[in-house]
């Protein structure tokens, strides 16, 4: 199995973030993101589920749906 396909998404643009730190990642519209942005929007996107995971009793890996419009947001919702 090739390196690429044996990592998680997350794990790749973490990956990303620290070999290319300040590249650029995405553009949507008027707005960039580096990888190292990206990858800080992502993580903080991710904490904020988890904790809203905890405040209304969600069972653990409780699967969650996202719907909207492409964009840099729907990007890093499903990230």
């Amino acid at each position: 199995m090739s390196r690429l396909l044996s990592r998680t998404v997350d794990g790749v643009l973490r990956a990303s973030a620290r070999r290319v730190p300040d590249r650029t990642a995405l553009r949507y519209a008027d707005r960039s993101w580096t990888y190292t942005e990206l990858d800080a929007a992502v993580s903080t996107a991710a904490a904020v589920l988890r904790e809203a995971h905890h405040g209304i009793g969600l069972p653990e890996y409780a699967r969650v749906a996202t719907y909207g419009h492409n964009s840099d947001a729907y990007l890093i919702a499903f990230l």
